[in-house]
């Protein structure tokens, strides 16, 4: 195990570990230990794990305190070298499609890729929430539609009931009438919502089509 692989799920590279020194929190774990650091695998890892190479600054402190420095130059050179294998477009999309937000750290030549494969998976994304909230909005729909066509039958059994004066008879039509008016209503409502359900579900098709993005 390398220096900087402390404190267990280190989650988004080595950085972490720098972090967790300053708060106090790796218990009795090994602290990273900058005179004997590897600065540029060390930047390999972090750019591999999308670091901004430009913010090495909680290194620094960590080293400050331990009367030591870190070689920046060979961390900004590791760090490059690993944000060419994280700047690739599963990557890219893998955000997108989370909802993380964008990065805007990589290479000048991968960049525009990089931006480009992350729109797709935005869009699949924002398809995706699209397509819950109308499932949504469709099920409760249902479940009003439902409610109703039992009190239109409730209504239907007290219109045919023997006995039933001719005003009392009248009133029963008219909820009839009324109960079918809402029922309809109701079914072009789930109509139209099915409709973008279906639009939604195409972008979300389109968005993820071709080449699988699995990082």
């Amino acid at each position: 195990m390398a220096p900087w692989q402390t404190c267990a799920c280190r989650a988004g590279g080595a950085w972490l570990t720098a972090m967790l020194a300053l708060l106090g929190g790796c218990g009795n774990f090994q602290v990273l230990d900058c005179a004997s650091t590897d600065w540029e695998a060390l930047g390999v890892e972090d750019g591999a794990a999308g670091a901004d190479p430009e913010t090495p600054d909680h290194y620094r402190t960590v080293c400050d305190r331990q009367g030591s420095k870190m070689d920046l130059v060979a961390y900004r050179v590791g760090t490059a070298a690993g944000l060419r294998r994280y700047c690739v477009e599963p990557t890219a999309f893998a955000l997108g499609a989370r909802g993380d937000d964008a990065f805007t750290g990589c290479p000048d030549d991968l960049s525009r890729a990089f931006a480009r494969a992350y729109a797709d998976g935005r869009t699949a994304f924002e398809a995706e929430q699209a397509a819950k909230a109308l499932r949504q909005q469709i099920r409760y729909k249902q479940q009003e539609r439902d409610a109703v066509e039992l009190d239109l039958e409730a209504a239907q059994v007290q219109v045919r009931a023997d006995g039933l004066g001719l005003g009392a008879r009248a009133q029963w039509l008219a909820k009839v009438n009324d109960l079918n008016r809402q029922r309809q209503a109701l079914e072009r409502e789930l109509a139209a919502l099915q409709g973008q359900l279906a639009t939604t579900q195409s972008l979300l098709a389109q968005a993820t089509d071709g080449e699988a993005r699995d990082p």
